[in-house]
């Protein structure tokens, strides 16, 4: 933010070749920062969505829910996947998506703030 700064500030004052230098470097430092940023929320989920948990708790390959039939068309229906809550929604083509009740706040206890 300081470099798009620096380069609003410089162009009002005659410094035509010193302002849009600085658009760019701004732009490489959002860049630089947000990369390894973007990487430790999403990847690792350092803070930010906690559902690559899920992938953990369900065993790899195909799971039996069910007759496919049994699921109403185009509405959503509960159905546990190894002991994992899930909403099932049976389109009418007959592709079944499947996507897990699980919240994507932290798993860790809230602590206690003293005041």
């Amino acid at each position: 933010m300081s470099l798009y700064a620096a380069s609003l500030t410089e162009r009002p004052r005659g410094h035509h070749a010193k302002g849009p230098v600085l658009v760019p470097a701004g732009l490489t430092a959002v860049g630089a920062g947000g990369a390894p940023g973007g990487h430790l929320a999403y990847r690792q989920a350092a803070g930010a969505g906690h559902a690559e948990a899920v992938p953990r708790l369900v065993s790899p390959g195909r799971h039996r829910i069910g007759p496919g039939v049994g699921f109403p068309a185009s509405r959503a229906t509960r159905a546990a996947v190894d002991g994992v809550d899930s909403g099932v929604v049976r389109k009418d083509c007959g592709q079944v998506h499947i996507l897990a009740d699980r919240c994507a706040a932290p798993t860790r206890p809230a602590r206690a703030v003293r005041r």
